[in-house]
């Protein structure tokens, strides 16, 4: 009977189910694990999403899980009763014919033929129209040029073109750290993420350090600044550095006649037009 498998085949379903949810909440955790581990902006980025993905799958399979084990049983319990309830008063013969029933043996159906005299000897053959000859499409002389796509998120006139050389997709950038100055072991001075506004009046540009993997030569890559939302400025050139190591960045608001302001700074590198790591550092008003 169909019930009776259903109920033998629950068990089994349920614990495969099971251990189906328990292997996806085992990669969440071990995704988001590594996640803390990485410091590189887009791997990490890559293994939180995988990380979030693997969670909404246990979820998913722990659902079917709790469905299997739960609710069919009491499904089948249910069916159960309600067979027993209905054959208790059905007579014998028909209880039994409910229980054995016969197999239907389709009748097979003789295939329909023509007469002979409705059968064509020859079909026609069907002749395609002639096309009608269409005018010669002119193009204009004078075709305007196609405008410059900038990086996105950007003013158009901020943004000098550069490569159009695709950036290399296993590239990794990672944080950007911030000082007063770069030592010749690539540590800095004073590195820290709050910064005194008098102290940043004083010594005017702000440096950072950044490692990086995978760069390809020839590509453009952006630096974008910003205070609290608002751009302050915004460098585009073409990478002409080595494929992995140390790479650096300044920002003087002075040079464009701007200062320093207390508030959320935020630094921006994209490759081509990919977000590849974004920073943050804080200058705070003078302590009292």
């Amino acid at each position: 009977m169909l019930i009776t498998f259903v109920e033998l085949g629950a068990p089994v379903f349920t614990i495969l189910t099971a251990l189906v949810a328990i292997f996806y909440l085992v990669r969440a955790l071990s995704k988001a694990s590594a996640a803390q581990r990485v410091v590189f902006y887009l791997r990490k980025r890559e293994l939180t999403t995988q990380a979030w993905s693997y969670l909404f799958g246990f979820i998913g399979w722990a659902i079917l899980a709790v469905l299997l084990g739960l609710v069919i049983p009491f499904a089948i319990a249910r069916a159960k009763n309600s067979y027993e309830t209905v054959s208790a008063w059905l007579p014998e013969n028909v209880r039994g014919y409910l229980i054995n029933a016969p197999t239907p043996t389709p009748t097979l159906t003789p295939t329909p033929t023509l007469p002979p005299e409705l059968i064509p000897t020859q079909l026609p053959t069907a002749v395609p129209p002639t096309p009608e000859s269409s005018p010669t499409p002119t193009i204009p002389a004078n075709i305007p040029p196609l405008p410059i796509v900038a990086t996105p998120g950007f003013p158009l006139y901020y943004v000098t073109p550069g490569s159009e050389l695709p950036a290399n997709p296993d590239t990794l950038v990672g944080f950007v750290k911030f000082g007063s100055k770069i030592n010749d072991d690539y540590t800095l001075q004073d590195e820290q993420a709050y910064f005194d506004l008098a102290f940043m009046q004083e010594i005017k540009e702000i440096v950072g350090v950044f490692t990086y993997t995978g760069m390809t030569s020839g590509v453009q890559w952006t630096i974008a600044w910003y205070r609290d939302d608002q751009l302050l400025a915004v460098e585009t050139q073409v990478w002409d550095g080595p494929e992995a190591g140390y790479g650096f960045l300044d920002f003087n608001p002075y040079e464009t006649g701007q200062e320093w302001l207390a508030g959320e700074y935020r630094v921006q590198i994209y490759l081509t037009n990919e977000l590849a790591v974004e920073s943050f550092f804080t200058v705070v008003p003078p302590s009292e």
